[in-house]
């Protein structure tokens, strides 16, 4: 089988698993679900089950449909060039959308889940892969000066990537102190590593273009 048949099958195989775990778990589950809990893991949002078994599935179901449809309208035609790397990109984010639900699911059945600990965790192993992602037409730094220039595009995303990598392993390590934490040393490396990659997009276009 190759690579993107792979891809595409095991994405495929999240999307079954969920169907069938929302209506194995139906009958188990209490009327109401959290859906949303504050930077302690305390609940602080629910929704009738059938809404919240759903509304998970619908936004998984709806991104396998836009991410299929993408290429297709795609202005440029360019999307055929990184097609492992886009079908990458498809299953790290159907993946962290099966364990979020898995968590959720976990959590609603009594299981100690901390999802103030999870919820970081996932969003960065996610940063963290698309961090290490070679450039491509899809996932990227898009700045006025990376989308005017090649090489400008080329040496920000060589030069953020690995600075996205640490926001990403900072946030893990917040992740397992949880609570505050968890949040903070995920949301400001990340807002860092934005800012720089915004800044560093700049100074690389003046220094190619010192006109």
């Amino acid at each position: 089988m190759k690579k993107g048949g792979l891809i595409e099958t095991l994405i495929l195989v999240l999307l079954g698993m969920q169907v069938i775990t929302s209506f194995l778990l139906y009958p188990r589950l209490p009327a109401r679900l959290p859906t949303h809990w504050n930077i302690h893991g305390q609940v602080d949002g629910t929704m009738l089950k059938m809404n919240a078994l759903l509304v998970p599935l619908g936004i998984n179901l709806g991104l396998y449909i836009l991410f299929l449809a993408i290429p297709y309208l795609d202005p440029k035609k360019k999307m055929e060039q990184f097609r492992n790397t886009y079908g990458w990109i498809r299953l790290s984010v159907h993946t962290f959308m099966a364990l979020l639900f898995v968590a959720m699911m976990a959590y609603s059945l009594g299981y100690k889940v901390s999802m103030d600990r999870i919820v970081p965790a996932l969003a960065s192993i996610l940063i963290i892969i698309f961090g290490k992602m070679r450039p491509n037409y899809f996932v990227g730094i898009r700045t006025p000066w990376t989308l005017e220039s090649p090489v400008v595009w080329q040496k920000t995303h060589r030069i953020s990537g690995p600075i996205w990598v640490v926001a990403g392993l900072l946030g893990l390590v917040g992740s397992l102190i949880g609570g505050f934490w968890a949040f903070a040393l995920l949301f400001f490396p990340v807002t860092l590593a934005a800012a720089f990659s915004i800044w560093y997009s700049w100074y690389a276009f003046k220094i190619e273009n010192p006109s």
